[in-house]
């Protein structure tokens, strides 16, 4: 079989156990595609195909997770493998794994390599490493977003099935967001941080980047299994029916957008997808939750940054990040009653905190509130990334568990992407990846163009609603099609290169899982295929075959069905 263009874990067990594709084959596959991308600096450590092999020789065909690749961020430990953490001179070679890249290599989990990283996880930008800027998975100008910059580009280009990170301040949801994955923010204390280069450790967690919930539920009890040598790990899963509660969300009046300003509207197109799909929303005043963010970094809680690594940072080596010195250092005009005095402010807080999610199921936010160009950030680099987590800084000082979800890439014609995180309170870890990945479901759309009997207030139109499909805009084509009348109530179009029209279409987003529904519903000679839309988008749509065109009525000259019916 043709080797497919991303994995996920699901599908290559699958692929193993009916020998369509070898363990092998995808290591092979993932060393010619890392190769491939060495220009975007996603790597600290890239492995060769010898050492990703001698990982599958050691590893149990039986075990759950045999033959599936995974990267791993550069501040958390890989046995005999250098850790930087971001960070050359501070380089270590530990003497064994991380406790959670122990248990995933004992699944039969195979490391493809060590990913670049906001020097000391200290950065949501994805531009703060000595070994080069992390480069978006699809858009050159912008940044990937940070500090897990890495790990997650290399999920999304297709060069390992899940990837690790970590997640103090949003590190492991801003750069999902961005290069259109999931990021899973687990309740803090519930995977084991013994390995791992600290940020804050009192707030830091392990992050997972990816695609479907089903890799999740497997990983999630391999990577969260009890360490008794680790003292930070306490968190237990629990599973409370919120169903019938509503999601709370937030006024997008009331949020401040930055970057191109499209954001706003992808976040109100994606609630209000949801609600057309009957989920329950309720807008709501989350100004304590941003008050908590605030504390993230105004507060004490940047000294424990100096307490990792504050010592290494006072010594000045060449490869500080002068925005990371500069953070790390600014700890020490702290005092302890500055520390009271938030933590009694926090207290207050969570209180409320409790109390909001007695009310609400989950909340809803964007993931981020805008992207930015490597140029903009290198301008102002503390700015730009304090506003990256305005809607992330919050999750783990409230001791939450959260999911980012993509919202389907379709509707950002030539953007970066853009997601929705769900936060549900801590220890809910297995009810928010449910929840997100339905929410994620119902909104992985296929945009269609339409244009004739399933316009609105057509007869056929009721098969978009039926399942679910939502109006988006009514445009036209590129002048490079024409219409003909297959019935009074049934037009056919058809594309040709020159003197061609531009015709009215409506564009529908149909539910991914509907879609072969909708199409199955369709009669010869309509087909479908791909139309081109005056902004240049390709949209799936109908087509018809060119053997029925002959004796036709050519109506294309009305420019669309409804000026043609109303002409006759």
């Amino acid at each position: 079989m043709n080797l497919p263009s991303t994995y996920n874990i699901d599908e290559l067990k699958t692929w193993y156990q009916s020998k369509q594709l070898t363990p092998e084959q995808v290591l092979q596959s993932i060393s010619e595609r890392i190769t491939e991308h060495s220009d975007k600096n996603i790597w600290i450590k890239a492995f060769d195909l010898e050492t990703m092999l001698s990982y599958l020789k050691q590893a149990d065909p039986k075990s759950p997770l045999y033959g599936i690749p995974f990267a791993i961020k550069d501040n958390i430990d890989l046995k005999e493998i250098e850790t930087t953490a971001g960070c050359e001179s501070y380089t270590y070679k530990p003497k064994k794994s991380a406790y959670v890249v122990e248990q995933l290599i004992q699944a039969g989990a195979i490391p493809v390599g060590k990913t670049n990283m906001d020097q000391f996880a200290t950065g949501l930008v994805g531009t703060r490493s000595p070994y080069g800027v992390c480069h978006h998975s699809t858009h050159p100008d912008s940044i990937s977003g940070g500090s897990s910059s890495g790990s997650a580009v290399a999920l999304a280009l297709g060069l390992c099935a899940f990837s690790l990170g970590t997640d103090t301040a949003g590190s492991g949801r801003v750069p999902a967001a961005l290069n259109q994955i999931c990021g899973y923010k687990p309740t803090p204390g519930l995977l084991s941080l013994e390995g791992v280069v600290p940020a804050c450790l009192s707030l830091d967690t392990i992050s997972i980047f990816y695609r479907e919930s089903s890799d999740l539920n497997l990983l999630l009890p391999i990577v969260s299994k009890p360490n008794p040598n680790d003292a930070f790990q306490k968190s237990t899963l629990k599973t409370i029916d919120h169903e019938s509660k509503p999601f709370a969300s937030i006024d997008p009046k009331s949020v401040e957008w930055k970057g191109d300003g499209n954001f706003q509207k992808y976040f109100k197109q994606s609630i209000q997808s949801l609600k057309d799909q009957n989920y329950s929303i309720e807008e709501v005043d989350c100004e304590v939750f941003f008050e908590v963010a605030r504390l993230l970094y105004e507060g004490p809680w940047v000294a424990e940054r100096y307490v990792a690594v504050g010592e290494f940072i006072e010594k000045k080596h060449k490869d500080n990040d002068p925005t990371v010195e500069k953070i790390i250092l600014g700890a020490k005009k702290l005092k302890a009653i500055d520390t009271f005095s938030s933590m009694y402010k926090l207290t207050e807080k969570k209180l409320i905190i409790e109390n909001f999610f007695k009310k609400y199921r989950g909340l809803l936010l964007p993931t981020i509130g805008g992207w930015f160009t490597r140029d903009e950030v290198a301008e102002n680099p503390v700015a730009h990334n304090s506003y990256l987590g305005t809607f992330t800084n919050f999750a783990n000082l409230l001791g939450l568990s959260a999911c980012s979800i993509p919202v389907n890439s379709t509707i950002f014609h030539n953007q970066p992407g853009f997601g929705l995180t769900l936060f549900y309170p801590g220890e809910q870890d297995h009810d928010v990846i449910k929840a997100s990945q339905d929410i994620k479901d119902s909104m992985d759309y296929i945009p269609l163009a339409v244009c004739g009997a399933h316009l609105k207030d057509e007869p056929l139109n009721h098969q978009l609603t039926d399942l679910g499909a939502v109006f988006r805009r009514c445009t036209r084509t590129v002048a490079k099609y024409e219409m003909v009348a297959l019935s009074k109530s049934k037009p056919g179009m058809y594309r040709i290169e020159e003197n061609g029209y531009a015709i009215e279409v409506e564009v529908w987003d149909v539910p991914k899982h509907h879609l072969g529904t909708f199409i199955n519903n369709i009669d010869t000679p309509l087909g479908v295929g791909k139309i081109e839309i005056c902004d240049g988008q390709l949209v799936t749509g109908f087509t018809i075959e060119n053997h029925a065109l002959e004796g036709l009525v050519n109506i294309s000259k009305h420019g669309g069905w409804r000026q043609y019916k109303k002409s006759i």
